[in-house]
């Protein structure tokens, strides 16, 4: 039995809660690649795997689930999971990190949950704890590469973030997208290989993001808040 228990009204609640917090707390939300969730052919459950550089990480990736009409659900750890129960409301799943075998367990239900429902998108944060977006290697646990094994037929998007102070008053939030991939049933990787393929492309993407700040080059980030 999945542990989902979303509830669309209270999501819609917090949507505009949400898109109001990041309308008063920066200047701009823009993306880079964000038409591959929106016009994607592929009607696979998608996973899509973040860098995490601060607290607004969720919120932030909540929204782009949202704007793009997802079934959108984000792993949460268990300890903010329970610390925050209205969360579950909104798409949250927990994910034990101190009991391997039960985080075993709930990527297997967070799995169950992305098969069980169209237009469904999940979002984890491989890295597992805050990092600096200049921070390199990238550090990758080894759950996003079971995630996608036990959800088997599947696609895949790297997204970066980052937070950046620029001309104005308040910061920019940019979000850039990655090459959107898929996987099949019993054609997957082991685990620990995906994991770093995933892992290289996620730091790649980061990288991209990082030359297209200090560059200046920010013409295909569209403006979506």
């Amino acid at each position: 039995m999945s542990r989902a228990v979303k509830s669309e009204l209270l999501s819609r609640l917090f949507a505009a809660y949400s898109r109001n917090l990041i309308r008063r707390k920066f200047n701009s939300l823009r993306a880079n690649g964000f038409s591959q969730l929106v016009n994607a052919t592929s009607r696979l459950p998608l996973i899509i795997y973040c860098n995490h550089s601060s607290w607004w990480d969720g919120i932030v990736v909540f929204q782009l689930m949202r704007l793009a009409k997802l079934d959108g659900f984000i792993l949460m750890e268990e300890r903010q999971y329970d610390h925050y129960p209205l969360f579950k409301k909104f798409g949250a799943l927990p994910i034990s990190r101190e009991n391997p075998r039960r985080g075993l367990s709930d990527l297997k239900s967070a799995a169950r949950v992305l098969c069980e429902r169209r237009s469904s998108a999940l979002a984890i944060f491989p890295q597992g704890e805050i990092f600096n977006t200049l921070s390199r290697p990238l550090k990758f646990e080894t759950g996003i590469g079971r995630l996608v094994k036990f959800t088997g037929d599947c696609d895949t998007i790297s997204l970066g973030m980052r937070f950046q102070f620029g001309s104005d008053f308040k910061p920019e939030v940019f979000a850039r997208f990655g090459e959107r991939r898929s996987f099949r049933s019993g054609a997957v990787l082991p685990a620990k290989t995906l994991t770093e393929e995933l892992r290289r492309d996620l730091a790649k993407n980061l990288d991209n993001l990082n030359e297209s700040i200090a560059t200046g080059a920010l013409s295909e980030f569209e403006r979506l808040l």
